[in-house]
Order: structure tokens, then sequence, then C-alpha cells
């Protein structure tokens, strides 16, 4: 919602703006690989789909947490979008 651009890698996310790159590195112990999207919402949390589940990293410095998938605590997400009041998430499994 700010105009930042958001990058991923391996080890940490990266919030681009004014040309200045700001590193929030991953917890110790958090597998963030594969990370197959990001999206941003209008709080600024951002959104993370990865092989191993859906993270958020709660704006103005929050903490990396990961979010529990009804039906499939363990599931894969495949993509992620923001709509106007939701998270929207993709899976390969059904989720209940």
């Amino acid at each position: 919602p700010d105009g930042a651009i958001w990058a991923g890698s391996l080890t940490a996310l990266y919030r681009m703006e004014a040309g200045k790159v700001t590193r929030s590195a991953m917890p110790r112990g958090t597998t963030l690989t594969y990370r197959r999207g990001l999206a941003v919402d209008r709080s600024g949390t951002v959104w993370i789909a990865t092989s191993t589940g859906l993270y958020r990293l709660a704006s103005h410095g929050g903490a990396l947490e990961r979010m529990p998938i009804a039906g499939e605590p363990e599931a894969g997400v495949d993509g992620v979008a923001v709509a106007e009041h939701a998270v929207v998430i993709g899976v390969r499994q059904f989720v209940q």
C-alpha cells in the first residue's frame, strides 16, 4: 500500500523503497524454501506462500508467524493474493 517492493530469498525478505533496502531475517528454524508468492494487504502485512505453508510478517517490524490452514496444518501453499477483506490462497490438496 505504500509503494514498497518486496522480494524473498532463502534466508530473508527484502523491502525496497525510495532507493533503500531493508532486510528482515528469518527466525532460526524457519523453513521458507520454495517461496511461491508474496502479497501485501492494506495494513502492510506481508503474506508469504511457501511449500511448507502460509506465513505472515506483520507490518512495521513484526514477527514472522506461520498461519494454520484448517484441515491441513502442513499443507504447502501454491499462491497468495489479497482481496478487499480476505487473503486468498491456492493449495494442491483439498482443504476442508
